[in-house]
């Protein structure tokens, strides 16, 4: 069908061309493929290629403990793998106690399913930390599982030692602790935290994906299954293979680190005019300059528009759009009374 666009196939070709040429740049073993050029196109393993599932796999074998392939199951989209392991550890009748703010998700789909929900919640005036001993009175003869997010969407507050505490009171109510790590290894400071397997505690279930901190998220493969594209299990497979994954995330580390400075540091130079602002009007009225930001409470809230007032989330996406908004953004504030 001509749409009078050009060659659509061609146009595929070049897309895929483009995307395998930049992650085939970054490995360090010039006889890895990217795709077997013998790859038939039949339905794929129902739980994913065996040799992406043993790559994740050693992603989360931290020392001498030692995950196989056979602990992974691939999903296209940790949407789906959320909703996979949600829905087999609750149903109706059961408790679970959610980290929020997070993605919504991890507590919206157990509550679809007659789940009770109770939020954990995180303190803002304290750099969005958890409190243990409110976890401690949330606790139920019912409670199945507790749902964290870490690093955390978003705040980006990272688990330390309160994962410690939750991993003891896991061990002990032979609670399951559901843990969404799809930021893991891009950490900026020094505040890294180690991901769950590595903390010994075998009673858990974690999900990743490739979208964000490994910055492939047209690459439709996340973890935790569906017979998808095996062109994607393929390229997946690639970007994880130690050739190219050490590679692969300082070079995503150092976009996301120049990112957050353009922020930070209009942050400074304007630090001194910082006042209580209505988050929802301080949007529109900045839209109208041409640069959009998202009120707090359309993001992740659950309390009817009143948990995050005055907080605003503004998307570090293509550095280029950045250094325009930016001084748009200053601008603007400065000429607010």
């Amino acid at each position: 069908m001509d749409l009078g666009v050009g060659n659509l196939a061609s146009f595929k070709a070049a897309c895929l061309f483009v995307l395998t040429s930049s992650l085939r740049s970054l490995s360090t073993d010039p006889k890895l493929e990217i795709l077997n050029r013998n790859l038939s196109l039949r339905y794929n393993p129902y739980c994913g290629f065996a040799k992406l599932r043993e790559s994740i796999a050693a992603l989360y074998s931290p020392g001498d403990k030692k995950l196989t392939g056979d602990h992974v199951v691939v999903t296209p989209g940790s949407i789906m793998a959320n909703f996979l392991v949600l829905d087999t550890i609750c149903g109706p009748g059961d408790h679970i106690i959610c980290q929020y703010p997070t993605y919504g998700q991890l507590y919206l789909v157990p509550q679809y399913s007659g789940v009770d929900v109770s939020l954990w919640r995180m303190d803002d005036e304290n750099d969005w930390m958890l409190h243990i001993e409110e976890l401690s009175g949330m606790i139920r003869p019912n409670t199945k599982a507790i749902n964290l997010n870490n690093p955390s969407n978003p705040t980006g507050a990272v688990l330390k030692e309160v994962l410690l505490k939750v991993i003891e009171i896991s061990r002990q109510l032979n609670i399951l602790v559901f843990y969404d790590e799809v930021f893991p290894h891009l950490f900026f400071t020094d505040r890294e935290s180690p991901t769950l397997t590595s903390l010994g505690h075998t009673n858990t279930g974690i999900t990743g994906s490739l979208s964000d901190a490994f910055a492939l998220p047209g690459v439709r493969r996340d973890f935790t299954t569906i017979c998808v594209s095996r062109i994607d299990d393929g390229m997946a497979s690639f970007a994880l293979d130690q050739a190219v994954l050490p590679r692969l995330m300082e070079k995503n580390r150092g976009l996301g680190r120049e990112r957050l400075m353009l922020l930070e540091d209009s942050v400074k130079r304007n630090g001194s005019r910082g006042r209580p602002v209505d988050d929802v009007e301080f949007s529109w009225n900045l839209a109208e300059e041409g640069v959009l930001v998202v009120p707090g409470g359309y993001n992740f809230d659950e309390a009817a528009g009143n948990d995050f007032k005055g907080y605003v989330r503004i998307m570090l996406g293509r550095p280029e759009v950045l250094r325009q908004g930016v001084p748009l953004l200053e601008r603007f504030i400065q000429s607010t009374p």
